[in-house]
């Protein structure tokens, strides 16, 4: 099937180019002033942008063939579905709404329905996952902090609403191009912050490439650029881009539907989020953003073998050649010494409680030990604030001993497998985004990236299934 883009869908994404150029000419000093300062000295009028611009892509999908043809209860839950992926990647109050707004569209979408789907294995292990860790109170150390920490984890229990519904392929295609234009703006308004910062506090655009962790003049890097947002923190701000990265690529270069984006919106959102990794200094994103491509360069070369095998290799020894020229630089981007601290503490307590962990919450009060880190030769404990082992998997195990660490293992392998199998796309490149930050963070300890990693799981989940299919489960016959 060929594609045929219309000339218009260059326009977008040519004047989000435009305008970031020439405001990076010709930024108003005053200008500039005020809009870092808004979002404090006009608190209702930023919410209000906040909430436009969380509302904007939803222009993708009312103006589409798939809302034209959907009946009122399918809008209602599209809509829901969008304005929920959206919210995820902003502040967490957003994404929060976001979430219990979908619930309620979700459940107006099953009184007109009627329809129940038999849970999938998958579903059944989330709910496995969180029951695990509400169990593990009867031996955490801090009971009253241990059922704070449960909180976090309760958008997982989210993973039961998708039993209610099934979005057909089509729909879930149009709610990819929803969110790839939603962190399109993100990038863009993301973006003009960043020449906003360079005007307000005297920098040059070239003073923020600098191949280490650092700050600018007293100044974080991440938290000027992205103050607009209420929500600082670049390695789960670069995970929303990266999943937005890896969506661009499928639609793309899919041949089975119309909804598409054109090669201007992939190169500018490719460039866009590889430099906000570089001047937030990234560590994460940098490292995502390179296997999101390098897995979107192979796919799109997928009917053409013999290019696809020959720009791996090259690639490959690029890779290799920049790893031995730039191996001093490398290494300083990427050593980290807090959470070298972080792994060997959580792996001490894990030799000291293999079986059943330190209960929910009890990681935090090990890891934020003086007496402890003195044990493993270190002057003090790291502050308050870095209290998970930045380890998905080696924090499970710390927290929840060795049946949570079998669990988030079967959980990972089974969502790659299930990519594989039925050549998911659009899961396995998000999964090429997720796993990394798996191994830097703890996604499911952290109630932002638990907002924002469980509904595309199962969206993606649902849209390599059909009505008679269920993940880890063999087919009726």
């Amino acid at each position: 099937m060929t594609k045929n883009i219309p000339p218009s869908s260059y326009i977008f994404p040519a004047i989000l180019c435009l305008v970031v150029i020439v405001f990076a000419q010709t930024a108003p000093d005053a200008l500039c002033r005020w809009l870092f300062q808004a979002a404090d000295a006009y608190p209702v009028m930023h919410t209000v942008l906040l909430v436009l611009f969380i509302c904007l892509p939803l222009l993708w999908l009312v103006f589409s063939k798939e809302w034209k043809s959907a009946d009122i209860p399918t809008r209602v839950l599209l809509v829901g579905t969008a304005i929920y992926l959206v919210s995820t990647a902003y502040d967490i109050l957003y994404s929060r709404n976001g979430t219990i707004l979908f619930l309620c569209c979700v459940g107006i979408f099953f009184l007109y329905k009627r329809k129940v789907y038999k849970p999938t294995l998958l579903i059944y292990l989330f709910i496995a996952y969180f029951v695990l860790h509400a169990v593990s109170l009867l031996w955490a150390d801090d009971v009253p902090f241990g059922l704070n920490i449960l909180t976090r984890y309760l958008p997982i229990l989210t993973s039961v609403a998708f039993c209610f519904f099934r979005l057909e392929r089509e729909h879930i295609r149009r709610m990819m191009l929803v969110f790839f234009r939603a962190m399109e703006l993100f990038i863009f308004i993301s973006l003009l912050f960043w020449v906003c910062a360079n005007v307000v506090l005297e920098f040059n655009l070239t003073d923020w490439f600098v191949f280490k962790k650092t700050t600018l003049n007293g100044a974080v890097s991440y938290a000027t650029i992205y103050t607009w947002t209420n929500y600082l923190h670049p390695t789960f701000n670069a995970f929303s881009c990266m999943i937005a990265v890896g969506f661009g690529f499928f639609l793309f270069g899919d041949r089975k539907s119309n909804i598409t984006v054109t090669w201007l919106d992939l190169l500018l959102i490719a460039f866009g989020a590889l430099l906000l990794a570089l001047v937030t200094q990234s560590r994460t994103g940098f490292v995502q953003i390179i296997a999101v491509c390098l897995s979107g360069s192979v796919w799109l070369l997928r009917k053409h073998r013999n290019i696809q095998i020959a720009a791996t290799i090259v690639l490959f020894i690029g890779a290799v050649a920049s790893g031995i020229l730039l191996h001093d630089k490398i290494a300083l981007f990427l050593n980290d010494h807090t959470r070298e601290q972080l792994h060997v503490t959580a792996l001490h307590a894990i030799q000291e409680r293999p079986l059943l962990g330190t209960g929910i919450g009890g990681m935090y009060a090990v890891l934020e030990s003086d007496a402890i880190a003195g044990e493993l030769g270190y002057e003090h404990a790291l502050k308050k604030g870095l209290g998970n082992p930045h380890h998905q998997f080696i924090g499970d195990w710390m927290q929840t001993g060795i049946a949570g660490f079998l669990l988030i293992v079967w959980l990972t392998l089974l969502l790659f497998w299930e990519a594989i199998k039925r050549k998911n796309f659009p899961l396995f490149i998000f999964l090429i985004a997720l796993f990394p930050l798996m191994q830097i963070e703890m996604p499911f300890n952290v109630l932002k990236s638990t907002l924002l990693v469980i509904p595309f799981i199962h969206l993606l989940v649902q849209f390599g299934m059909d009505d008679t299919t269920s993940i880890g489960l063999r087919k009726k016959r």
